[in-house]
């Protein structure tokens, strides 16, 4: 039996109880409380986007937002919405996928700010589970757009630069600190093939120049800028190349090279021909000079022989003497003829010719020329074009070869000569200075001689070169067949064969139409003597002298003048008429040419006779004018002014 007592104290136990209950819910609340406001803390302070999301992918809770945004305008919309339409189904699916039970997924994904501007998030998203069901999603984002923009920006700065470096008319490229490639653009690929990844020994340089590359690039990586020019190859594979490297600076540091090649083949090779046009030139200004001084000594050897050998009877033993005086000159005479073919200054007589009659007719001369132990063969084109040329100027580059080809051949061997019509195209006659593209006819003189060294072939044709001993030739045949040919619009070439032979080929413009036929030759008795007057006007006193003798010895009454400005004053004093000026075309004070104009000013009638030892300017053709080139004898002159004159 209780007491009343006994119930009391029940109930105040059953009160503790309670209270200690009480306390201890109030104790968990507290914690709960306590640790919902860490969890709170720690989101709020989390640098990542978290998210709770519905198995739709609708947002149901967001940590933080855009400083310009609120939770709430977050809070309910769609995951989907945030990403960018091109990213929406492979969002969709990876949250399908863990929605049924899949594994943690990171995504990355783009996404769009308050106004619009596009982000980038790396997004790891797993499933929320309760009682083992997937009853929703969470998901961390981190915020990788600094990053993702930085990396678009170097992109975007690598292809200016490599657009940059593709549009450089020379090739470009980039070391590393280890002189391995790493950038090369698409010239530098074309001229040293794909080097990324290798070192300067992978170039297939020879070893002198290896060392150069190499000390080069040792040089730019101790800070120096180098400028340098090198030639790689032989022959006609050879190319000028111009590099300039640079450091590449990074912080400070040298962590590369950046370099330029700049090809200059074609700028050298434009300079070579501008450099040997312009050693040409002044060769053929000495040339001219020579051959006006020349050519006045000649015409007083050849004149006072001549007159010498008609004061003599013909059996006279002196006379054979004079016979080889006169040839002596003669021989002078071609000798200038080749300077001025070489210098392009001699008078020509172009026309449209046949080049297979010429060389048939020069062919029956070539026998005695090359000797009985050389055969000669022609291969003649039947259809061959005429081409414009003086006909004494092919025959002089037919005789000139073939005699260079017979000394080819000491032993005998074979002189072959073709002809052909071609049409030279853009390319090529860019690579035949003087040639223009279109139609050509093409002559080829092969030998089966010794051949030419490479040193040799390099200068056959510059003037006085010769490999012959003293005394066995001048070094002017091969030149002045350049000469000839480039005065005629045309090319030569020569090769010759690691087995022996040269080839000689030469291009000239081929003309329209038909061939003229070849003038013929009429010989004339010694001239008749004559009763007119003529004005001789010769700076040269004893050419001056002898020409004027051997006139009046004709008949005809002469006055004579030292130049221009005489030759007036002597016409003038004389007061009669005149029937003829022979007049010298260079001279000091006043020159044939002006002389003439000035007479013919007063004298509308008067018939002009030009000579001139330097036919570098020749006269304009007009009527009752004429020109006879130095030298020349008495009787070639009185035969030219008989002919003038008339009878």
């Amino acid at each position: 039996m209780t007491t009343p007592e006994d119930d009391l104290r029940a109930r105040l136990r059953a009160q503790e109880a309670e209270i200690q209950t009480l306390r201890a819910r109030l104790d968990a609340a507290a914690v709960l409380a306590d640790s919902s406001e860490r969890l709170r803390s720690l989101l709020d302070t989390a640098p990542n986007f978290i998210l709770t999301l519905e198995t739709d992918g609708r947002i149901t809770f967001i940590n933080r937002t855009d400083p310009h945004m609120t939770p709430a305008q977050v809070v309910g919309t769609s995951m989907l919405d945030w990403v960018p339409a091109a990213d929406r189904p492979r969002l969709a699916s990876a949250l399908a996928l863990i929605a049924a039970g899949g594994p943690v997924m990171t995504l990355e994904l783009g996404g769009r700010g308050a106004h619009g501007e596009p982000t980038y998030f790396i997004t790891r998203i797993g499933p929320l589970a309760r009682d083992g069901r997937v009853v929703g999603l969470v998901a961390v984002a981190t915020d990788i757009s600094e990053r993702v923009l930085a990396e678009q920006a170097l992109h975007e700065s690598e292809a200016r630069l490599r657009s940059a470096a593709e549009s450089l008319p020379f090739a470009f490229w980039v070391r590393d600190s280890d002189g391995r490639m790493v950038l090369q653009n698409r010239i530098s690929l074309a001229a040293w093939g794909d080097q990324r990844g290798r070192g300067v020994g992978d170039l297939g340089l020879p070893d002198d120049l290896l060392a150069i590359a190499r000390d080069n690039l040792a040089r730019v990586m101790a800070g120096e800028v180098v400028d340098c020019e090198v030639a790689l190859g032989d022959g006609a594979a050879r190319r000028h190349v111009r590099a300039i490297m640079a450091p590449v600076r990074d912080a400070g540091a040298i962590r590369g090279v950046l370099g330029v090649d700049i090809d200059l083949t074609e700028q050298r090779r434009l300079e070579e021909q501008l450099f040997q046009a312009a050693k040409e030139e002044s060769i053929g200004r000495l040339a001219g000079g020579v051959a006006h001084d020349f050519n006045n000594l000649l015409t007083s050897v050849l004149g006072h022989t001549e007159l010498a050998s008609r004061a003599l009877p013909t059996a006279a033993p002196v006379q054979d003497h004079l016979r080889r005086v006169i040839e002596s000159a003669r021989r002078g005479a071609a000798l200038t003829q080749q300077l001025l073919a070489f210098a392009r200054k001699q008078v020509i007589h172009p026309r449209a010719i046949d080049l297979n009659l010429l060389l048939r007719q020069t062919g029956e001369l070539l026998p005695v020329l090359l000797g009985e132990d050389i055969a000669l063969a022609l291969q003649l084109d039947p259809g061959l074009h005429p081409v414009v040329i003086d006909p004494v100027q092919a025959e002089q580059i037919v005789m000139n070869l073939a005699a260079n080809a017979r000394d080819a051949m000491p032993g005998g061997g074979r002189l072959h000569i073709t002809t052909a019509n071609v049409v030279i195209g853009a390319d090529d006659a860019r690579a035949r200075p003087g040639l223009a593209a279109g139609a050509h006819v093409r002559v080829t003189i092969a030998d089966s001689g010794s051949g030419m060294p490479p040193e040799v072939l390099a200068r056959v044709f510059e003037p006085f070169f010769t490999t012959k001993p003293v005394g066995r030739g001048t070094g002017l045949g091969l030149a002045t067949c350049y000469g000839i040919i480039r005065q005629n619009r045309g090319h030569i070439a020569a090769a010759s064969g690691a087995s022996g032979g040269s080839v000689f080929t030469i291009h000239l413009p081929a003309a329209p139409g038909t061939p003229t036929a070849p003038p013929t030759t009429t010989v004339t008795a010694r001239p008749g003597r004559g009763h007119e007057t003529i004005l001789l006007v010769e700076d040269d006193a004893a050419i001056r002298d002898l020409l004027g003798d051997a006139l009046v010895g004709q008949g005809y009454t002469v006055l004579i003048a030292a130049d221009g400005e005489e030759a007036l004053e002597r016409i003038h004093t004389w007061g009669r008429s005149i029937d003829l000026l022979v007049t010298d075309v260079v001279m000091p004070r006043l020159g044939g040419h002006e002389l003439a104009r000035r007479l013919r000013a007063e004298r509308p009638g008067l018939k002009i006779l030009f000579a001139s030892g330097y036919p570098g300017e020749p006269t304009a053709p007009a009527p009752g004018t004429a020109s006879i080139a130095k030298p020349f004898t008495p009787t070639e002159l009185a035969a030219r002014v008989r002919q003038m004159l008339g009878g």
